[in-house]
């Protein structure tokens, strides 16, 4: 699975991205589970096309909350490939990240 999304871009619905979210930001789920739904949502926020999907505030929220509570290098390295695709998805995005407290949990540690 790994090997497909690192190298072919997805599409996924808007019920696709919910349900990869509950899965990577679910803790109790498996590490290997998190890290496979996380790299598919990194991959799909490579297009453009995949846009009007994934930039949704409750959705960076919950990612941004699940960056600053995992300890897992895999895990953490897939949420920062996706942070760093959105930017480039759209230039509001990053202010969109400040607005769901990014910088409070990357610079100032809360």
């Amino acid at each position: 699975m790994g090997a497909v999304c690192a190298t072919h871009t997805t599409t996924p619905t808007e019920d696709d991205v919910l349900s990869l979210l509950f899965l990577i930001c679910n803790d109790k789920e498996h590490m290997e589970v998190r890290r496979a739904s996380m790299l598919v949502i990194a991959n799909a926020s490579s297009d453009k096309g995949n846009m009007n999907t994934l930039l949704n505030k409750s959705y960076i929220e919950s990612l941004v909350i699940t960056l600053s509570k995992s300890k897992d290098e895999v895990l953490v390295d897939y949420l920062m490939q996706f942070f760093h695709n959105i930017c480039k998805l759209d230039n509001k995005a990053g202010s969109m990240m400040l607005r769901c407290g990014y910088e409070k949990h990357m610079f100032t540690y809360e």
